[in-house]
């Protein structure tokens, strides 16, 4: 008779895990895939389908390993090879931005000039001439009927477009106020050496390359280093910034400016973080841009007032560890250079049924009638429906590290 209940619990488990589980073994050829055919079993397998589609039509690139790629693959397998792998991009939608992404592209913009030393006045016509051009390409790719490529039509493509000028351009307003006028760094002698850069690093024991591109890096005459990101978004920023100590992109960027650096003194990660206002441009009560951004300006102030511990503009600053590399962070690396290394199986990159929603605001997965197709459809649909196109190949040439 057990002991205590420790004993009790002890033996118990120890019963559970010798228990012998029956098992059938199957040979691979015994294998069949009757889900990626509704109609029945394809003769061949999926693979052998895949590999002929991959050599005609649908080229799989290695790709370095990176943090979005890395969130990517997380989020869903299959999503990562059809987005990173494959480089498929729904037509229309390379231009064509979602409200959320184009809104985060112009206030990087703003800022990126900013940190180079542009004042607001200074940056927004050059931003300016940048929106003019995704407007005019925005409408060249509509038809008679005024629909794009992807089915949207160009005038709520175009709306979108001018709100997320106007939202971008006042984060960056508010931005500049509290964040860069202020430039708490300063006293302690840091200023801005580096504005997205890219850092490319092969490390041994990691058999793909790793890239990353900061938005920009600040040291000081001790060699200490501030590795500064901007981040947008519609939660407490406090809440948003617990995550950075353990975050795959401040690690990655240590890692990666910590090598091409060679000697370093501390280094730190600072998280500009901005929670984006309930309130829109082009309304009755905000009908131009001065309106909105004096409407924008009281509500920051009055939020600031509200609650002093969870304000709406948050810097976030880490200190990173002295050693960049740690097992676990090796782990991670490892497993996302196999996936963006080994050949694009389909039933190696499995489907999350769980992210067909929720990342897209209220559309499904770009991807999603790929993943309910069987892959001798594919070239068909990705004709139609997508074009390829990889970040990489619009990346700077020559490597830092």
């Amino acid at each position: 008779m057990p002991n205590s209940e420790t004993d009790r619990l002890t033996n118990q488990t120890e019963k559970w895990n010798n228990t012998k589980i029956p098992t059938t073994a199957l040979k691979y050829s015994q294998i069949r895939d009757f889900s990626e055919s509704p109609g029945g079993y394809v003769p061949e397998s999926t693979w052998q389908h895949f590999t002929l589609l991959t050599k005609r039509s649908m080229p799989c690139r290695r790709i370095p390993v990176r943090s979005t790629y890395i969130h990517d693959l997380r989020w869903c397998p299959r999503y990562f090879m059809f987005k990173d792998r494959f480089g498929l991009k729904r037509k229309g939608l390379k231009s064509v931005l979602s409200k959320a992404t184009l809104t985060g592209k112009y206030y990087h913009r703003f800022m990126q000039l900013a940190m180079m030393g542009s004042s607001p006045q200074e940056a927004y016509p050059v931003v300016q001439q940048e929106h003019d051009t995704l407007v005019n390409e925005i409408s060249a790719m509509s038809d008679e009927a005024g629909v794009l490529p992807d089915g949207q039509l160009v005038e709520r493509a175009l709306a979108d477009a001018e709100e997320s000028m106007g939202v971008g351009r006042m984060l960056f307003e508010v931005s500049f106020r509290d964040f860069i006028s202020t430039a708490p760094w300063a006293k302690d002698g840091f200023a801005v050496v580096e504005v997205e850069t890219l850092y490319r690093l092969k490390y041994k024991g990691i058999n793909q390359p790793i890239w990353c591109r900061p938005d920009y890096i600040m040291a000081n005459p001790e060699g200490d280093i501030i590795i500064g990101d901007h981040k947008t978004t519609s939660f407490n920023p406090r809440d948003v910034a617990c995550v950075y100590p353990y975050s795959v992109q401040p690690r990655i960027e240590h890692l990666c400016v910590a090598a091409a650096r060679k000697e370093v003194g501390r280094v730190y990660f600072l998280h500009n973080v901005i929670r984006k206002p309930t309130i829109r441009p082009g309304t009755k009560k905000n009908p131009d841009f001065d309106s909105y951004l004096s409407s924008c300006h009281e509500w920051y102030d009055l939020e600031y007032a509200r609650d002093p511990d969870n304000p709406p503009c948050l810097q976030s600053m880490t200190l990173l560890p002295y050693n960049p590399m740690s097992q676990e962070f090796h782990t991670i690396l490892a497993e996302a250079a196999y996936a963006c290394r080994c050949n694009a199986d389909p039933s190696r990159f499995y489907r999350n049924e769980g992210s067909c929603m929720g990342k897209f605001g209220n559309s499904p997965c770009p991807y999603l009638s790929l993943c309910k197709s069987s892959p001798p459809a594919w070239p068909d649909l990705i004709e139609r429906q997508y074009e390829i196109y990889h970040r990489e190949d619009d990346e700077e040439e020559g490597e830092r590290v």
